[in-house]
């Protein structure tokens, strides 16, 4: 889901190289916004001690380093906003002093709009040396919706003591400037804003957060866990502050999720962060026999009748990975019932951790829709290629439907607009009668299915093969609109 605000990713610019005259420093720039949601862009510098050229002013060494930062507006091209700071280090002159890095956090009051932003880092003492950068932001704070800041990663968080340099709301919150978790990080921090509940929410009414991580890599982990679930008035700007124990989580990609819902559960905005975990101790432990070790008080449990499942299964075929219609082909047969209970629950968890039965009841709708529309007393409609193509990418954009003549068998062609990027996407379907309702795939333009270049000349009646292989087309005749169906979904 599109992020209500959309924001810079979180950027870390570290530069490490070995010459003498090289700037280096983290930028990190992102967007807030304060009680009557006014925005405002927290900039954070930090210069690393060593980096930039130290000249004598006064008996002390000094460097002194210029940001400026500019705001250009996306559409008219026009800057709208600039600013500049300062930023000193001064140490005794000595040869052996210590240089200790040095940085500023600076906010600065913006307006809502959409902007490309540049920003310059200038060792004032050696101009040659300096960083530029350039992004686009957009920032919007809408007066009646919830609105949300980006997910900050932080590497910890405490009571902040007095002259901290990372405090916020009586907090040290210490950045983690990258989305990496090697195995000896067992936790995973995180900070963020909600904004403008009151607008949406009644004084006595709760605002339910709920966060949870999740698998992107089609791991069947039971997080179950990783689930957490507060409730708050509603206020003008809500502060989340949030930890997670991750020390047996397996190595894999990663989404850290945040709701916001009503009373009665309904979401009303998210927002999502991804990132990387490195755990090799932990994979062995994590095979897929062993993922799914409990189907107990899930929806699956309910599922008690071997043929109604085995069916159920069936109906999943079009939207299974290939690994899992191969163990639907072959092993789904034969399987035991407490089997199939944990291929299927793993098999929805896979696709929606948070509420594995509300996607699989989504989907049984789909299948009861495509089973009275495409099937017959002899097939179920799921098992049809119209009922596969329908569950697997959905229903067309519109159906040209070719009438039954003496010369021309019944037949369909279904458009999409798009499908997997790929764009204007046909299906040709027919059927050889016009009482069972089987129509069968002939053709089509999408990659990976069936194409038959002569389909025309197969729809023919008496032309089910050709003469010359040349050809792909029927001769011209009174009544062939096969062109035009195609051609003019």
């Amino acid at each position: 889901m599109k992020k209500i605000v959309s924001l810079l990713l979180i950027l870390f610019i570290l530069l490490t190289g070995s010459f003498a005259q090289q700037l280096k420093t983290i930028l990190d720039y992102q967007v807030f916004a304060m009680e009557n949601l006014q925005p405002y862009l927290e900039l954070t510098v930090i210069v690393r001690g060593e980096s930039p050229s130290y000249v004598e002013k006064e008996g002390k060494l000094t460097a002194e380093v210029l940001i400026n930062a500019r705001l250009q507006d996306k559409h008219s091209r026009k800057f709208v906003d600039t600013f500049s700071y300062y930023l000193y280090n001064t140490i005794p002159s000595n040869p052996n002093s210590v240089r200790n890095d040095f940085g500023e956090i600076y906010r600065k009051i913006i307006d809502t709009g959409e902007y490309i932003v540049y920003f310059n880092i200038e060792d004032v003492n050696d101009p040659q040396r300096n960083q530029e950068w350039t992004d686009f932001l957009t920032v919007s704070f809408p007066q009646d919706q919830i609105s949300v800041s980006e997910i900050n990663l932080l590497t910890s968080f405490a009571e902040a003591e007095p002259d901290d340099f990372f405090e916020k709301y009586g907090y040290s919150l210490i950045p983690k400037y990258n989305d990496f978790y090697p195995k000896n990080i067992g936790t995973f921090n995180y900070f963020m804003e909600i904004y403008n509940t009151p607008a949406l929410f009644e004084k006595n009414e709760k605002v339910l957060v709920k966060s949870f991580i999740r698998s992107t890599n089609n791991q069947v982990l039971n997080l179950n866990h990783l689930i957490h679930k507060f409730e708050y008035d509603p206020q003008p700007v809500l502060v989340i502050l949030d930890q997670f124990n991750i020390q047996g989580l397996p190595s894999g990609n990663y989404q850290l999720g945040v709701e916001i819902c009503d009373p009665s559960g309904k979401v009303k905005t998210s927002t999502y962060c991804s990132f990387q975990r490195s755990n090799p101790q932990m994979d062995s432990l994590f095979n897929q026999d062993n993922l799914i070790v409990s189907i107990e008080n899930t929806f699956v449990e309910k599922m008690a009748d071997l043929g109604e499942l085995r069916e159920h299964i069936s109906s999943i075929y079009p939207v299974a990975a290939p690994t899992e219609r191969k163990y639907i082909r072959t092993q789904s047969a034969d399987a035991s019932l407490g089997e199939l209970q944990k291929f299927f629950y793993g098999f929805w968890y896979k696709r929606a951790p948070y509420n594995p039965e509300m996607a699989w009841l989504d989907y049984a709708e789909k299948v009861k829709y495509v089973n009275k529309e495409f099937g017959s007393p002899l097939i179920k409609g799921h098992r049809t290629d119209r009922g596969r193509i329908y569950l697997q990418y959905g229903p067309p954009n519109s159906i040209r439907a070719g009438a039954y003549t003496p010369t021309t068998h019944p037949y369909q062609i279904w458009h999409y607009y798009v499908i997997e990027k790929e764009l204007n996407i046909r299906f040709v379907f027919y059927t050889n009668d016009f009482v069972s309702n089987d129509y069968q795939l002939l053709h089509s333009n999408k990659i990976g299915e069936i194409k038959e270049p002569a389909w025309q000349l197969y729809l023919m009646k008496g032309h089910n093969t050709r003469g010359d292989f040349e050809q792909t087309k029927p001769e011209n005749f009174f009544g062939n609109d096969m062109d035009f169906n195609w051609n003019n979904p």
